[in-house]
């Protein structure tokens, strides 16, 4: 993270660890931070809504699992464009 701040790959790499380390509160803002930069992050929202969950969020969850599959659908559009 102190090499390169900003990047979108520093700030998912974090939130996995932190993730991992069961500190889902703290991995939220990394994830979040992930979707600044690409809102059509799927992983990261996934990653959001299973943390949301772990902390008891569980309407937030619902609504950030919602926005994976507008961002998995947004992938599937722009792959049939020519």
């Amino acid at each position: 993270m102190a090499a390169s701040p900003g990047s979108p790959l520093a700030h998912y790499a974090k939130g996995q660890t932190l993730r991992a380390q069961r500190r889902y509160a703290e991995a939220i803002p990394e994830y979040e931070a992930v979707l600044a930069s690409n809102r059509n992050s799927a992983y990261s929202f996934f990653n959001i809504a299973t943390c949301k969950f772990f902390t008891g969020s569980v309407r937030r969850a619902e609504i950030a699992k919602s926005g994976v599959r507008l961002s998995f659908k947004a992938q599937s559009e722009r792959l049939r464009q020519p």
